[in-house]
């Protein structure tokens, strides 16, 4: 009786030895195919000075076994892109998050992309998607407008014109606001507000609405054309998806004859303004 107890001790030792070491061969197999599988990493493609804001010019992405990609890897060019390099860096080397700045520590002259200008434009909660637009967020710009003629000293507008100007456009920041979390760059805006090329004056605290300053990046000439489009309408934005590609659509003007598919002339909502006298 001794022995049979002695013996089913032991093989209730064995058994559990046995489980244990399954679990640790599993546990081991596991971790060993986890640091095999592969994973898209970012490397230079040449010696990056410090300092340089990254673009595709200056990365590539190779797959390699996990195992082989150092802590804090970047796996995305969204991740990489428009980044400040904080160090120089040699060619065929990992990209790592802790080599660059976040945007947190930026001025907006620095997170301003090469070859692009920063230009602030007048919006509100309306024309800014319901005042969600944040620093980072991608847009496309739409300028409304009323074209016309004078006669008998009075403005008849003859046509509104809504015309998609430019599209994925980079937003640097909001209000002065250059980064999600609240740093604040005092942005100078001495750019016009939104009117209409019939308007002597406008007065953008008209409506209750609270006014917004939203800077953009744009191109010298894009910059050019921005500076015209908010003095002869009003500026709406629209905000993209996160998971859009920036793909650009050949989206026509469109007037208000062509959307309602009518021919019958439209008196326009909008109001103009004349000295102290407001007409419709």
């Amino acid at each position: 009786m001794k022995n049979s107890k002695a013996l089913l001790i032991s093989f209730g030792g064995a058994l559990m030895a046995l489980l244990m070491m399954y679990s640790y061969i599993t546990q081991r197999e596991k971790e060993y195919k986890d640091l095999s599988t592969p994973v898209e990493v970012f490397f230079s493609i040449k010696n990056i000075p410090q300092g340089t804001r990254l673009d595709e010019t200056w990365v590539n992405m190779k797959i390699i076994p996990k195992r082989y990609a150092l802590p804090g890897f970047l796996s995305t060019i969204d991740e990489v892109n428009n980044r400040l390099m904080m160090i120089s860096l040699l060619k065929d080397t990992q990209i790592l998050e802790s080599m660059l700045s976040s945007d947190d520590g930026l001025h907006l002259n620095e997170k301003t992309p090469i070859d692009m200008r920063a230009f602030s434009i007048h919006a509100t909660d309306v024309t800014a998607a319901g005042g969600k637009i944040e620093p980072g967020n991608y847009v496309d710009v739409l300028v409304k407008f009323e074209t016309g003629q004078f006669k008998d000293g009075f403005n008849v507008i003859e046509n509104t014109i809504s015309k998609t100007c430019f599209q994925n456009i980079l937003v640097l920041a909001v209000n002065g606001i250059t980064s999600k979390t609240g740093k604040i760059e005092h942005i100078a805006n001495k750019q016009n507000v939104d009117g209409n090329i019939f308007s002597q004056f406008n007065n953008p605290l008209k409506n209750n609405e609270p006014t917004k300053t939203v800077t953009l990046a744009l191109s010298p000439s894009d910059t050019q054309k921005m500076n015209i489009a908010q003095e002869i309408g009003k500026i709406s934005l629209s905000l993209r998806s996160r998971w859009d590609k920036g793909e650009h659509e050949d989206i026509k003007p469109i007037n208000a004859r062509n959307f309602l598919g009518i021919k019958s002339r439209i008196i326009p909502k909008s109001k103009v303004y004349w000295g102290a006298e407001e007409r419709n």
